[in-house]
């Protein structure tokens, strides 16, 4: 095989496995960026309901002082 064939080849598979990991790469992000709204989502609703919780308290404290 003359020598700049092999080495079209060589760029080739390297270019292949490049393309490979652009793919993984772009996945990956994909996933980290919807575990990512996940997760707000998550706090952004546990926040409510911490906020609701010391509301509710302070409304029974205020309703009824002999508790």
């Amino acid at each position: 095989m003359r020598r700049e064939t092999r080495q079209r080849k060589q760029v080739l598979v390297g270019l292949r496995a490049i393309a490979g990991e652009d793919r993984m790469l772009g996945t990956l992000v994909r996933v980290i960026h919807s575990g990512k709204r996940a997760l707000d989502a998550v706090m952004l609703e546990m926040g409510r309901m911490v906020g609701e919780s010391i509301m509710l308290m302070e409304r029974a404290e205020i309703a009824d002082p002999d508790l």
